[in-house]
């Protein structure tokens, strides 16, 4: 199993279409850490740009994600080498959770990367410790704050997985992927627009990153009306990751 998970990764390295992906996230991420002002509430010290990096988190960075789902799921449909795989003895179950645990790692990488950006470019600019800004359990909350944008994350992707399993290709699962994030994030601005804060319990995922945007300003993220929405994505990436194991085991590959 532990060659296979190498062998994934080398996947990504040599896919020259994920490559451009990252860049492009890279820059993207890039462009919001420089654009954004010293006024910015945590933004403005490299000690609190660690809160940043999941605000950048929209719906453009999750289309990124499914890319990596789709070339790395959803490619191995168009290219035909399931079968092979499969005629090589190797089971349909490990398969499956090296494809899954490869994809969430990218993902985790591209995400961690995001995060030492913005804080060597917010501690360039406005040093990393100005006096009087030291927060209260500070690395617990790192923890669970970029612990949250993981989820959704995690939660996303498992989504994109089970698309590129029910469709068998790579095509469409990311124009559906696209199509998903894209009304998720609409429906939460227009409630947000319409209906006020947002701070009740989220009803959709894109809605938990407008909470940490709310959230950001007080860094109050220790309280069980935060750490609840860590269920919605549970649930989201829990029942996406069982239905793409069953569907996985059961259906043919062609």
């Amino acid at each position: 199993m532990g060659r296979m998970f190498v062998s994934e990764l080398l996947k990504v390295r040599r896919n020259k279409s994920l490559k451009k992906a990252c860049v492009l996230y890279g820059a993207l991420i890039l462009l919001c850490a420089i654009n954004t002002g010293g006024e910015q509430n945590l933004g403005y010290s490299g000690i609190r740009a660690l809160f940043m990096a999941p605000c950048y988190q929209a719906p453009w960075s999750y289309w990124i994600f499914a890319a990596f789902s789709v070339l790395l799921l959803g490619g191995e449909y168009d290219g035909r080498l399931l079968k092979n795989a499969f005629a090589c003895g190797i089971g349909r179950g490990k398969y499956y959770a090296v494809k899954v645990i490869s994809i969430y790692f990218a993902c985790f990488l591209l995400f961690i990367s995001s995060i030492v950006l913005i804080t060597l470019i917010r501690t360039a600019r406005f040093g990393f410790n100005p006096d009087g800004l030291i927060i209260e359990d500070y690395r617990l909350k790192v923890l669970v704050f970029n612990g949250m944008a993981l989820a959704v994350i995690f939660a996303y992707v498992s989504l994109f997985n089970l698309l590129c399993i029910v469709f068998r290709s790579s095509g469409l699962p990311f124009i559906l992927g696209v199509a998903v994030t894209f009304l998720d994030a609409v429906s939460t601005l227009l409630s947000d627009k319409y209906y006020g804060s947002l701070m009740e319990y989220p009803k959709n995922l894109f809605s938990i990153i407008q909470v940490m945007r709310n959230e950001i300003k007080s860094v109050d993220i220790l309280k069980p009306d935060f750490l609840g929405m860590y269920i919605p994505c549970l649930c989201v990436g829990g029942v996406s990751l069982l239905a793409g194991y069953v569907l996985f085991k059961v259906r043919d590959v062609e």
